[in-house]
């Protein structure tokens, strides 16, 4: 009917295409205010029809057929509406973006409704029953047979809407779906609940203040009416003096909870609704830390603020570097490459020594913290920050490579001299970096030429010519140097664009960890994907909570056709709709031999899917799939009944599919305090300044590097970077295949009776534990798959 509607009014014609057509109700559609605007079809005047301002005073919505006297809306609410304007906006939206998944975006996609709001406010029955009564719903009831459900659900959004103002962009309400009775049956009883979804402004939804009319103002009185004792006067740096409502909020973590704080004031004082069910960010704690007791004067929150201190001692170190102009070389440009500067850690470094680590170091002459070895804790991690740092272009660069690394090594010799004593500031040299102490943060600097990349390419044939070429060295010096600095600078601005990534990406990353995936997909593909989420969010709007990210992350992997389709990243449109075009053939022509999974970004130049090449394997990406599949749906199962939700569900691994779990000594692990369970209560202290601390010593990890070199061709090797107490191992099947004698493969293995070489399961068992002296408590076998 409003086809209809706008062929009568000329503003389509049987001329336009069904693509025109459509295209034009959506733009209408997401224009319209039929809130003011009422339709009407009927053109002719009679004098017992109602006018449209009687329709008005009855129905939020006015559609009125031919015939003058029936509302086609009446059964509309204004909640529905609204969310098919939203709807309409996002479509327009997809179809200028001109993205070849248009059709499969609009039409083929389901929305659910835990997948789609930032936030839920939920009520259940008895909630339902006390609003009607604080809200005088009786008189409308009627309209509704006596179901308080739709009233109760108007006036709730109503409320809000009030309430939280420029907060949010969208309030809706979950359809409501009535079950099939049979004629001689009357309607199932059920039980009424309300579900209300918010969409966040990105823009205001962390505003600390909600201003009010000025003091003296008509309005002043409904104002202070409506907040209650929450509303005051204040006064503005711009000399005005209003009504205004202050929302505490001490970090990061607290601003995401300030628009639930709001529906809680307004609910509890107009609705009468106290202790009310609401979903926000209830995976905040899987980024906290909370057995770690922190100083009053610097709170963790969810680690936002450490990073932002970090981020301000880079700052201030790549300020130190481009003045000093006694180096032979100006720096030119100095670039970070560390998630920390991404914002995308999951925990931040800590600045300070825990409990645990007392006891555990010594001081020695030379300025350096080491662990005493007769001591049963290490100190914990203390990760690094690792910079690029980039010299002027010049052509007295050495021509040959290892000369030019020797090169290289004088500068790092005399960068961590000048920075000691012109800036005083702790450092250590070393033949490939220099690491620095600054702010009690540990930045790892190197020296980077663009000349070694191009050293790095030629080999010499055996006539003497020169062959260029992309090596394993030139791709991985290329990377480090050049890729990886400016993902970080992307990435980092994508956090600048979209506060919520930083949490969505560390709650990805922590997710994988926990499913004892570290090191089997590198954490640059993580972050990639949850950006995607966001550069892409179709059909969404883009999510401004960290757990609506993580959720449509988990989504992205379980649902995405990874064999058939490459995921396209793309940042700030830079690939345009014929590279794309370009990328899928390129993909669909020459899959066989592409990674499992392909991710294509502006940053890939002519090698395609860099962040994947070597991992995640295809066994693994299928691992990760039914992982993330069986996780979407235990979450948005919590998100529809928090109160029964243990939000560390998903985060603990299922242990069935591995064959040896490897048990670690918690106090030997220097991430035991990261754990998702961890028991084991500590405090923060400060450490000293003038002393570098051991870093980037993760023990567990360098075990699980151990045992990778020397038996990865029997098995893989599963662990949690992030305190996991175990390693899990999983055989290889084609491992214990009989093999023909030969010395370079009888690591492992024994002869069997017909001098075939099978791997020797129960030596390998004991050197588990031998490789782990110290570290590993036991050896645990679940199944016996190495019977040969």
């Amino acid at each position: 009917m409003y086809v209809v509607h706008l062929l009568q009014q000329r503003q389509i014609s049987a001329m336009m295409s069904s693509y025109q057509i459509a295209r034009f109700v959506l733009l209408t559609l997401s224009r319209s205010d039929f809130t003011q605007d009422s339709i009407s079809l009927c053109t002719e005047e009679h004098p017992n029809r109602p006018s449209l301002e009687e329709f008005r005073a009855h129905y939020p919505i006015v559609f009125v057929d031919r015939s003058g006297f029936l509302n086609l809306f009446a059964s509309v609410s204004l909640e529905s509406y609204l969310r098919v304007k939203h709807e309409a906006g996002l479509a327009i939206g997809f179809l200028d973006s001109c993205s070849t998944h248009s059709f499969e975006v609009l039409f083929a996609t389901s929305l659910p409704f835990e997948r789609t709001f930032d936030c839920l406010v939920l009520l259940n029955g008895r909630d339902v029953e006390t609003a009607a009564e604080a809200l005088s719903l009786r008189d409308v009831l009627a309209d509704f047979d006596g179901d308080k459900t739709q009233p109760v659900a108007s006036a709730i959004c109503s409320l809000l809407r009030k309430g939280l103002g420029k907060r949010v962009c969208l309030v809706s309400t979950r359809p409501t779906t009535t079950q099939e009775w049979g004629l001689l049956q009357g309607p199932p009883a059920g039980v009424p609940s309300v579900a209300v979804g918010l969409l966040l402004d990105a823009d205001h939804c962390y505003a600390l203040v909600d201003r009010g009319p000025p003091a003296d103002s008509s309005d002043a009185p409904d104002f202070r009416a409506f907040w209650g004792d929450r509303s005051e006067l204040r006064r503005f740096q711009d000399g005005s003096i209003l009504e205004a409502v202050v929302w505490p909020a001490k970090n990061a973590r607290d601003r995401r909870g300030l628009v639930l704080d709001v529906c809680r004031h307004i609910l509890a004082r107009h609705a009468g609704l106290n202790g009310l069910t609401m979903v926000g960010d209830f995976l905040d704690p899987l980024l906290q830390l909370p057995t770690v007791e922190f100083p009053s004067a610097t709170p963790y929150g969810t680690g936002e603020e450490v990073t932002t201190e970090l981020v301000a001692a880079y700052d201030d170190l790549a300020r130190v570097l481009r003045r000093l102009h006694d180096l032979p070389l100006t720096v030119s440009s100095v670039r970070g490459t560390s998630p920390t500067l991404r914002s995308t850690e999951v925990f931040p470094p800590l600045v300070g020594a825990l409990g645990t680590d007392y006891g555990a170091y010594f001081t020695t002459d030379d300025g350096f913290l080491c662990p005493l070895p007769f001591k049963a804790h290490v100190p914990h991690l203390v990760p690094l920050t690792r910079v690029v740092v980039h010299m002027e272009a010049t052509g007295k660069w050495p021509d040959d490579l290892e000369a030019l690394r020797r090169v290289k090594a004088a500068f790092h010799v005399t960068l961590a001299k000048m920075l000691r004593e012109n800036a005083k500031l702790v450092t250590t040299v070393h033949p490939e970096h220099v690491d620095v102490l600054k702010d009690g943060f540990v930045f790892r600097l190197r020296i980077a030429a663009h000349k070694e990349i191009g050293l790095a390419r030629q080999s010499v044939g055996p006539n003497g010519a020169i062959a260029i070429k992309d090596t394993d060295l030139s791709r991985k010096i290329e990377f480090e140097t050049e890729i990886l600095p400016s993902l970080t600078s992307t990435l980092h601005g994508l956090q600048q664009q979209h506060s919520t990534f930083s949490a969505a990406c560390r709650l990805a990353k922590r997710w994988v960890a926990s499913q004892l995936l570290s090191g089997h997909m590198t954490e640059e593909c993580i972050e990639l994907l949850v950006a995607s989420v966001y550069v892409a969010p179709a059909p969404y709007a883009v999510p401004n909570s960290p757990r609506l990210g993580f959720q449509r992350f988990l989504a992205l992997l379980a649902n995405h056709d990874w064999s058939r389709q490459p995921l396209v990243v793309n940042f700030a449109g830079k690939i345009s709709k014929d590279e794309e075009a370009d990328i899928h053939s390129t993909f669909v022509g020459q899959r066989s031999t592409l990674p499992p999974m392909f991710l294509a970004t502006p940053l890939d130049g002519q090698q395609r899917s860099r962040w994947t090449e070597h991992a995640p394997t295809g066994q693994i990406l299928h691992r990760l799939v039914a992982l993330a599949r069986e996780s979407l749906r235990v979450l948005e199962g919590q998100v529809a009944c928090p109160l029964e939700a243990d939000v560390k569900q998903i985060f603990r691994p299922p242990l069935d599919p591995y064959d040896v779990i490897i048990h670690l000594d918690e106090r030997r692990l220097p991430t035991a305090h990261l754990a998702v369970d961890c028991s084991h209560r500590t405090t923060l202290k400060r450490r000293k300044d003038d002393c570098m601390p051991v870093v980037d010593f993760d023990i567990a990890a360098l075990y699980v590097q151990a045992l990778q070199e020397t038996y990865g061709d029997l098995a893989l090797f599963f662990y949690d970077r992030y305190g996991g107490n175990l390693v899990a191992v999983l055989w290889k099947p084609h491992a214990f295949q009989p093999l023909p004698f030969k010395v370079s493969q009888i690591g492992g293995r024994t002869l069997n009776a017909e001098g075939k070489m099978v791997p020797n399961v129960e030596a390998v068992l004991e050197d588990f534990s031998t490789l782990g002296k110290g570290l590993v408590t036991s050896v645990e076998t679940r199944t016996s798959k190495w019977t040969v």
